[in-house]
């Protein structure tokens, strides 16, 4: 699934939060850093790529406050409230060393609008090459 979020940092903070719930003190020699990667639509839109049905093992020693702090935004924008934040943050300490589907962590607000891949091209966001082989 993808779910739109407002531009190419913010989706590096959202995949760098989510990864450090299962890695909060990862090995500097460690060359991930993130959980799953994004797609920038030609006229700038982004959308980050979370692979459906993925499960989040959550670090004992993790800290649900950094992805809590990255959803302050939209609970100032009205998008989500500070009781969904409190939600996700409180789900995420009672899963500490066991794991969590990842879209019982994302607000409401992002699922109502994710897309698949299918959705996404045919909107425009990934170019498709001509191969004459596949002509009908």
């Amino acid at each position: 699934m993808y779910i739109p979020v407002s531009n190419p940092q913010r989706a590096k903070q959202l995949t760098e939060s989510l990864y450090s719930l299962s890695r909060p003190n990862p090995n500097p020699d460690d060359v991930t850093t993130s959980l799953f990667s994004w797609v920038t639509h030609p006229d700038g839109r982004v959308m980050a790529d979370i692979p459906d049905g993925i499960s989040l093992p959550i670090a004992v020693s993790s800290n649900p406050k950094i992805l809590a702090s990255l959803l302050q935004p939209f609970v100032l924008a009205k998008a989500i409230t500070a009781n969904d934040v409190l939600q996700i943050e409180t789900t995420l300490t009672n899963s500490k060393g066991g794991s969590v589907l990842l879209t019982d962590i994302l607000p409401a607000f992002w699922l109502n609008q994710q897309k698949t891949f299918e959705e996404l091209t045919e909107l425009g966001w990934f170019v498709q090459e001509f191969n004459p082989s596949l002509k009908n």
